[in-house]
C-alpha cells in the first residue's frame, strides 16, 4: 500500500455511491474477507448483550478472545492502514461501532437512508442509546459532507434533540441534507424517524482540513 494515496487506500472522500463503488476489495486494508468478519463480529457483539451465560461459557470464551488479541497484536499497523473504519465500500466502513445504514437514494446535497440499531447499541427500557443516536448523525452527516466531489472535512459541533425513543432491531428512515456551505463551513441536517414519529434530529457543522490537515 505505500505510495498510494489515501482516496486509493480507502475510498476517500466519496462514497454513498448510488451504483457502488468501482474498487477492488483484493487491494484495500483486510481484502476481500474483512467484509464477512465485520458483519459477524458485529452479530456476535448483539448476541452477547443479550444473553446471560453460564459461567463455563462465559470462561471460554474469554480465553478463545485473549488468544485472539495476542495473535492480532503481531498484525497490528499505522492507524492509516487499517481496514477499520476505513472501507468505505462496506456497511458501517467495516467496523462494528456504527449502526448499519443502507442508502435508499441521494442527490447532490441530500441523502435518504434506512438504519437498524442492534442489540449492542441498546441504552435501556428498549431504547436505543443517546450516544448511539449522536454516533449515527455524526457518522452519516460527517460521511455525507464529504462527497459529491467536496474535500473532506471535520466534525466542529454536532447538536441532536431527542424527540422520541429509538427502537433498537427496527428498520428506521434516516434523511440528512445540506443546509448551507460557505467557505470552509458546511452545516447539515439529519432526522430519523420511526414510521411517522420523529425520533431524532440532529444540526452539525463541519470545516473542511486545511492540506497540511488531510
Amino acid at each position: 500500500m505505500v505510495g498510494l494515496s489515501w482516496a486509493e487506500r480507502i475510498g476517500v472522500p466519496e462514497s454513498f455511491a448510488l451504483a457502488g463503488l468501482e474498487m477492488d476489495p483484493a487491494r484495500l486494508p483486510g481484502g476481500t474477507g474483512w467484509g464477512e468478519l465485520a458483519g459477524e463480529l458485529r452479530g456476535y457483539l448483539d448476541a452477547l448483550v443479550g444473553v446471560d451465560p453460564p459461567a463455563d461459557l462465559v470462561s471460554e470464551m474469554a480465553e478463545q478472545l485473549r488468544s485472539w488479541r495476542e495473535r492480532l497484536a503481531a498484525a497490528r499497523v499505522p492507524e492509516r492502514d487499517q481496514p477499520w473504519g476505513h472501507r468505505v465500500d462496506l456497511p458501517a466502513r467495516g467496523q462494528a461501532l456504527a449502526p448499519h445504514v443502507e442508502m435508499l437514494d441521494r442527490g447532490d446535497d441530500w441523502l435518504e437512508a434506512t438504519v437498524v440499531f442492534g442489540r449492542f447499541h441498546l441504552g435501556g427500557h428498549d431504547a436505543v442509546h443517546g450516544g448511539a443516536v449522536a454516533l449515527l448523525f455524526d457518522e452519516v452527516l460527517g460521511r455525507f459532507s464529504d462527497t459529491h466531489g467536496r474535500p473532506a472535512a471535520r466534525t466542529v459541533s454536532l447538536d441532536v434533540a431527542f424527540r422520541a425513543v429509538t427502537p433498537p432491531e427496527r428498520e428506521l428512515r434516516l434523511r440528512v441534507w445540506f443546509e448551507r456551505e460557505h467557505g470552509r463551513k458546511r452545516q447539515l441536517h439529519g432526522e430519523l424517524r420511526d414510521g411517522d414519529v420523529v425520533c431524532a434530529e440532529a444540526r452539525a457543522l463541519f470545516i473542511v482540513l486545511r492540506p497540511d490537515q488531510g
